[in-house]
């Protein structure tokens, strides 16, 4: 069912692909300036491959950066699961104020409400975790500061369907946070090392 599930995923992001073409980081940047006042320089331009799980620090914060197109979004964190949401973030002035999220679980998603409901009452609402979402559709892209710190931007793309891949509905800084290397991750490089210790064990024999 897992790989089934991950067949469609990737055929839907193919397939979005063909069609809407995701913007890199100065594009995304530059549209969210000068509201945002993001200093493009300073940020590795290459999306984070490991966004959907998220562990706190000490002092994790966040801040509203921007909107440049869609519906009136809410941010917060979640659950791994997607429940318990807590809306943290407003559009409003921008850029807002630092708010706290040491309350998060640890891990959590973070998630985007977009206010809008599906004919069948659900709520349309996106995670940082792929497999949350309706589609299984990536629908935030994180960036982080060059420096390797703790401090990421992140940007949502809100529309249902996929959306229109802009990636700029919702632009948000985040403080003091750390991605999860995802489970399926270690377990490749532990397999990998086992297998290299194997080789070893091997030649020496």
């Amino acid at each position: 069912m897992k790989l089934f599930k991950g067949l469609v995923a990737v055929t839907s992001i193919v397939l979005s692909a063909q069609v809407y073409a995701i913007p890199d980081f100065n594009t995304l940047a530059d549209q969210a300036n000068p509201k945002a006042n993001i200093t493009e320089n300073i940020w590795d331009p290459t999306a984070l491959t490991n966004d959907a799980f998220w562990n706190k620090l000490p002092g994790a914060e966040v801040k509203f950066k921007a909107e440049i197109s869609g519906y009136n979004n809410k941010m917060g964190y979640a659950n791994t699961d997607g429940t318990g949401g807590v809306t943290v973030l407003d559009e409003g002035n921008e850029p807002g104020d630092w708010i706290s999220i040491s309350g998060a679980p640890d891990p959590f998603v973070f998630y985007l409400d977009t206010g809008k409901t599906r004919s069948d009452g659900s709520k349309v609402e996106w995670f940082s975790d792929d497999s949350l979402n309706f589609g299984l559709l990536d629908h935030m892209l994180a960036f982080q500061r060059l420096d390797g710190s703790d401090k990421f931007l992140l940007f949502w793309d809100d529309q249902t369907g996929g959306g229109d891949r802009d990636f700029n509905d919702f632009v948000a800084r985040v403080n003091f946070v750390r991605p999860v290397t995802e489970p399926g991750t270690l377990a490749l490089l532990g397999l990998g090392l086992a297998s290299l210790g194997v080789a070893r064990r091997r030649k020496k024999a």
